[in-house]
């Protein structure tokens, strides 16, 4: 072989492995280009998204995750080969992708809140006096609604669509707004006529007090009706409402002066009584309070001022009192042991034994309230212990306490109880109930 044939076979075989490592350097050069296939892969990804933008053709949580997987492709490529000039390219068409997307879901929700809103009053159209619901849902979504118009390509529709809807909307809360107005005058109007009956057929402060305090309720509906504009109102509704006006008319002359004598009876037994009783008598005050403004109103008089006003000095003194333990000081008072049904000393000792045992202090009394012994059986209907309720009066400390319950004595067999026995009271268990009372009172009976 000549030299030269030789020196050429050489260079070949040097230069064949230069070559292939020249052409994989021209795939992915590190630092400056990434490979055909990411690169190619990159193109046709943006190519799918933009195509299914153009066609719309896709789901918001999918398209939205593909631009963010994209994005993340785009990233790693970025910081391997940071100089590739068409990474910026790419990262220009993520914020494109995403501004796209935001557009149309905001021009969808648009769509979406337009027909919700459609159909919404379209239904209370149809079904308008129970569309009142709906008023705040549907005035808050026209908002929304409008909020996004600037969205959409067709804004002048939408605008259009929007102000319909809401000019609709203001006539169903008009209609609306007539029909609550008619309801509520009509059940107050009904409930007013069925006190007139009774009134009519018994003319006392005892059937005349529902209709005072339902007058001012009556003329606030009524004002609210006579107010309506004449396209909604109804003759047959007005002359309901005005029979019964007329009556009220005629009733201020008959209830003045009975309505004056129950509340000074309000007045004098919450006067003379708060100290023993002050709920009940509050109660009283508190009625008559209610009788009297009511009537004031009603009559449009100030001949009931002094009374109210004594009303409400009382009202607040027997609060204070109750504030006070004013009511543990009437129960106190109230507490009075019961009359004896009879005399039974062998009972009346053990109990007295019992309790004098059991630290309850001194037993000044013991009052037996059953003569006979109540027996009571087992869920096998053997018996098993009997009783008979009690009270008793003890005094410890300087304080005296009202004691009731039942004193029992267990079943022993053949016929026979035992000697002892024991206490149960149902709020208590096996403890009597003990309650403080006025010492004055323990040898009071009731």
């Amino acid at each position: 072989m000549k030299s030269g044939t030789f020196f050429f076979l050489i260079l070949l075989f040097i230069q064949i492995p230069l070559m292939q490592h020249a052409q994989i350097n021209v795939e992915a050069i590190p630092g400056i280009r990434p490979s055909s296939k990411d690169i190619n892969d990159v193109k046709d990804w943006i190519a799918s998204i933009d195509k299914k933008l153009a066609d719309r053709d896709y789901k918001f949580n999918q398209i939205e995750a593909e631009i963010n997987n994209l994005e993340k492709k785009i990233q790693r490529l970025k910081a391997n080969y940071k100089r590739y000039k068409k990474i910026q390219t790419w990262e220009e068409e993520i914020i494109r992708f995403r501004e796209e997307v935001a557009a149309v879901r905001k021009e969808t929700e648009l769509h979406n809140l337009l027909t919700d809103i459609e159909q919404r009053i379209t239904k209370m159209n149809n079904q308008v006096t129970n569309g009142s619901y709906s008023f705040k849902y549907i005035q808050r979504d026209l908002e929304a609604a409008q909020g996004k118009i600037d969205y959409t390509k067709e804004r002048h529709s939408a605008t259009e669509k929007l102000t319909s809807f809401q000019n609709q909307l203001n006539e169903i809360k008009t209609q609306v707004h007539a029909d609550l107005v008619e309801k509520n005058a009509l059940e107050i109007n009904q409930k007013v006529q069925s006190h007139i009956a009774t009134f009519n057929s018994d003319p006392s402060i005892k059937n005349a007090r529902p209709l005072i305090n339902l007058s001012n309720e009556f003329k606030e509906q009524y004002t609210a009706y006579s107010n309506l504009s004449a396209e909604v109102k109804k003759d047959s509704v007005l002359a309901k409402l005005n029979e019964v006006n007329a009556f009220y008319d005629g009733l201020a002359g008959k209830v003045s002066s009975m309505v004056s004598e129950e509340v000074s009876q309000n007045i004098k037994s919450a006067e003379e009584k708060y100290l023993l009783d002050p709920e009940k008598q509050l109660k009283g005050v508190n009625k008559g309070l209610e009788l009297a403004e009511n009537t004031k109103a009603y009559l449009g008089t100030a001949e009931f001022d002094e009374k109210i006003n004594r009303l409400t000095e009382l009202k607040t003194t027997i609060e204070e009192y109750i504030a006070n333990d004013g009511v543990a000081k009437a129960q106190m008072e109230s507490r009075i042991m019961n009359k004896p049904v009879g005399r039974f000393p062998s009972e009346e000792a053990t109990i007295k034994k019992l309790l004098e045992s059991r630290d309850y202090g001194k037993v000044v009394a013991v009052s037996m309230q059953d003569a006979t012994w109540s027996k009571s059986l087992n869920d096998f209907g053997r018996p098993e212990y009997k009783s008979k309720w009690f009270n008793a009066i003890c005094q410890k400390d300087g304080k005296c306490y009202l004691l009731s319950g039942s004193f029992r004595k267990s079943y022993e067999g053949n016929g026979t109880y035992n000697s002892g026995g024991f206490f149960y009271h149902p709020l208590k268990g096996y403890y009597p109930l003990k309650e403080e009372m006025n010492c004055e009172n323990i040898h009071k009976r009731k």
